[in-house]
């Protein structure tokens, strides 16, 4: 997945990071950020959502029965 440099410069204006020098800036905590960093960042904002993820987001109580599920199955295989 290719980031623009245009990508790179919102994400920095919008946490409103401080540019050091060179290819760093530090945000509002004082931690310091390379541009890869920041590209690796953006990537995982970006990525596409889990189907555990998307379930959770549209239904939450389904997505928890469905972990407690799961967790009762894998107990009951390890019994068996």
């Amino acid at each position: 997945m290719e980031i623009t440099q245009n990508e790179i410069y919102d994400f920095i204006e919008e946490h409103g990071f401080r540019w050091l020098g060179a290819d760093y800036f530090e945000d509002a905590g004082g931690h310091v950020w390379n541009e890869a960093n920041i590209r690796d960042e953006i990537k995982q904002v970006k990525r596409e959502p889990s189907a555990g993820e998307l379930l959770a987001a549209i239904d939450p109580v389904t997505a928890h029965d469905l972990d407690a599920l799961i967790a009762k199955a894998k107990k009951k295989n390890k019994n068996t």
